[in-house]
């Protein structure tokens, strides 16, 4: 008897879980989002195409979209003495994308706005057949 109670409400308890999380969707950003980055992707955005990473790994394979790499670049620390030797950390991108150091920042200053558009017109003049319309 007791055994079957406790089957009851571990059942009930995992019936409850999933309800909560089907409900606890993910929601659409109110523009660019310029912070909880590591946040869950919104099941829809307006303007575009959510893709989950199997679709992203296939449009990689085949070549079929422009990859953009939005990762800062690496800043020798303020308080290091200048004699001091520094590397900055290997960068690991996605293989073949193209980096644009900085503009993943959000709010952009106009010259790093200018260098982002500019590098991604270039971008899509040379692989054209890739636009989305």
């Amino acid at each position: 008897m007791l055994v079957r109670r406790a089957a009851r409400r571990l059942a009930l308890g995992l019936v409850l879980i999933g309800e909560i999380s089907a409900s606890a969707q993910t929601l659409e950003p109110e523009g660019y989002r310029l912070d909880d980055y590591r946040a869950p992707t919104p099941e829809t955005v307006p303007g575009g195409i959510v893709i989950d990473t199997e679709a992203a790994y296939k449009l990689w394979q085949a070549g079929g979209a422009i990859w953009v790499d939005v990762l800062p670049a690496p800043r020798r620390p303020e308080n290091l003495p200048p004699q001091a030797l520094w590397m900055p950390v290997p960068r690991r991108n996605i293989p073949g994308s193209l980096w644009l150091p900085d503009v993943g920042r959000g709010a952009l200053s106009p010259e790093l706005e200018t260098f982002f558009h500019t590098h991604l017109e270039d971008a899509a003049g040379i692989h054209a057949a890739l636009l989305v319309s």
